[in-house]
């Protein structure tokens, strides 16, 4: 299901999973205390609420680690783009691309010439 999901609105599994994780976050959090009496027999909604507190402060200083965490992840990835961005290309006189110099059969690091591979072609069936 996942992969015809997929391939319908063309996105990777990453992007599925970001997308539809409010959802089932919603869904799961209606409907979970009901599912969870129904497969328990045991009525959980009516536990001990003083005890509560305590995990949700736990709860609430993780997602604020996460959060701050990922904002500095991501200034820091946008500061490494801007300084690449604002360092200027700057080709020396003589010198060209190497991998250029290698797939054009001229020499590199070593002076053996190495073959060009053959292209692969796909009217290859046609032709035998």
């Amino acid at each position: 299901m996942t992969n015809t999901i997929q391939k319908k609105f063309k996105v990777s599994s990453t992007q599925l999973l970001y997308q539809s994780c409010p959802y089932q976050a919603g869904t799961l959090l209606i409907s979970g205390p009901f599912l969870d009496e129904l497969l328990t027999d045991q009525n959980h909604i009516s536990c001990d609420w003083k005890d509560i507190p305590s995990h949700l402060s736990g709860i609430l200083i993780a997602l604020i680690g996460m959060v701050l965490y990922s904002y500095f992840c991501t200034r820091e990835g946008q500061q490494k783009a801007n300084e690449t961005a604002a360092q200027p290309f700057q080709v020396v006189e003589g010198e060209s691309d190497p991998l250029l110099n290698a797939e054009n059969g001229k020499g590199g690091l070593t002076d053996v010439v190495v073959p060009k591979a053959p292209v692969w072609n796909s009217n290859k069936d046609l032709h035998a």
